[in-house]
C-alpha cells in the first residue's frame, strides 16, 4: 500500500494530503502517534507494527550517529553508490564516500 519515495520512506495519499505510511500503521494499533517512531530494522519502508518503536529525541539522535559514513553522505538504495546532501538538497551520486563527503564540504562552504 502507498508509494515508496525517494527517501525511502512509504507515503499514502488520503484526500489529497500525503501521509507518511508508518505513522499511520502506529495510530490504527495505538490511537495516536509519537513524534519520533522508529523502524527498528532501518528498512523506512517497512511499516509493520512489530517493526516500529517509539524513540525520545535523545535516542533519535544516538540511533543516528551509528553510521560509519562521513557527515553529508548517505547510500543511495536503489544505486548502492554514495549519494551527498546537504540540508535535504541533492549534491549528487558518487563511486566513494570520500567523493560524496567532498561534495558536501563545498557545498557548505
Amino acid at each position: 500500500m502507498g508509494t515508496v519515495c525517494g527517501d525511502g520512506y512509504r507515503y499514502v495519499t488520503l484526500n489529497r494530503k500525503k501521509y507518511l505510511h508508518h505513522r499511520l500503521v502506529w495510530i490504527w494499533h495505538n490511537g495516536e502517534a509519537p513524534p519520533i517512531l522508529d523502524h527498528i530494522n532501518s528498512d523506512p519502508a517497512d511499516s509493520r507494527i512489530e517493526n516500529l518503536r517509539p524513540l525520545s529525541h535523545r535516542e533519535n539522535i544516538l540511533r543516528s550517529k551509528i553510521s560509519d559514513l562521513p557527515p553529508g553522505v548517505c547510500i543511495h538504495k536503489q544505486t548502492g553508490r554514495y549519494q551527498a546532501q546537504y540540508a535535504h538538497k541533492y549534491l549528487g551520486l558518487y563511486d566513494t564516500p570520500e567523493q560524496a563527503h567532498q561534495a558536501y564540504l563545498e557545498a557548505i562552504s
